[in-house]
């Protein structure tokens, strides 16, 4: 699984590791791709316009590491820029993403956006995961990417007015977490080959 979280201003990558949250039967055996080592995440400007454009590259980045190690299936989890970067990345990639989980991903976000068009061509099961109070309106492009997401795909809305990876710690964190286990327990479960008789 690779772990690609939001575009957070500097103090908060010192303050919480990104994706540090992430469900611990995730987190044992996934790769973290990181713009934190990157010159200064100010939170706006052009400096986070260029982290937020360059997230679909970093990932992909993340992605050819990640193939190096042998896995056998790959799945996609990324919060708000992260999220949608996820999708991006599991568009032009169908045949390698085996799942996606995005938590609070925006529909659009700076020079990204994931519009019908990206989404037809995901063929992975996706899960989008809105907090219902959440501020910068996730309920409502969950809402969109999931009507126009082709299936397996599964939208879960929940009582919490957190963003991205605060789901993961906010008042329904362990809920978050167990759907986002489930998800990839479901779909990256080892297929039988052959030889397995």
């Amino acid at each position: 699984v690779a772990l690609f979280h939001a575009a957070m201003p500097d103090r908060m990558l010192a303050a919480r590791p990104p994706m540090s949250a992430a469900p611990p039967a995730l987190s044992r055996d996934a790769v973290q791709a990181d713009v934190s080592d990157r010159v200064g995440v100010s939170g706006r400007g052009r400096r986070h316009a260029r982290i937020v454009d360059e997230a679909p590259t970093d990932l992909d980045a993340a992605l050819r590491y990640l193939r190096t190690q042998g896995p056998t299936r790959i799945g996609l989890a990324g919060a708000s820029m992260g999220g949608t970067a996820s999708l991006l990345v599991a568009g032009t990639d169908p045949e390698d993403i085996d799942a996606v989980v995005t938590l609070s991903a925006p529909a659009v976000l700076s020079g990204l956006a994931v519009g019908p068009s990206q989404l037809a061509t995901i063929s992975a099961p996706k899960l989008y995961i809105a907090g219902l109070g959440d501020p910068a309106g996730s309920v409502a492009a969950a809402d969109a990417m999931y009507a126009n997401s082709p299936q397996p795909s599964d939208e879960q809305i929940v009582t919490d007015d957190s963003h991205g990876t605060d789901l993961l710690t906010g008042s329904q964190g362990e809920h978050v977490q167990e759907l986002i286990e489930a998800w990839f327990s479901r779909y990256l479960a080892a297929r039988p080959t052959p030889t397995d008789g």
